[in-house]
């Protein structure tokens, strides 16, 4: 499969990411583009509120679980 790319752009992404080949950096990029298009295709997606019923667990306890988190004076 022959693709063309656009090499400034790809040199541009290895240098701010740190990553060190071509295949590397591209399979970052198309990671990122995939979650991209998940998150824009999720967030435009419409809920009705019947969808959301049950989305937490009942047993979910977020004040008892930041209570246990809660950082303690030194």
């Amino acid at each position: 499969m022959t693709v063309e790319i656009d090499e400034k752009k790809l040199l541009r992404l290895m240098k701010l990411t740190g990553i060190k080949t071509k295949t590397k950096a591209l399979n970052y990029a198309l990671s990122a583009a995939e979650k991209s298009a998940t998150r824009n295709k999720l967030l435009s997606t419409s809920l009705a509120p019947k969808d959301l019923e049950n989305a937490l667990d009942p047993r979910y306890d977020l004040r008892g679980l930041r209570a246990r988190e809660k950082p303690t004076g030194r």
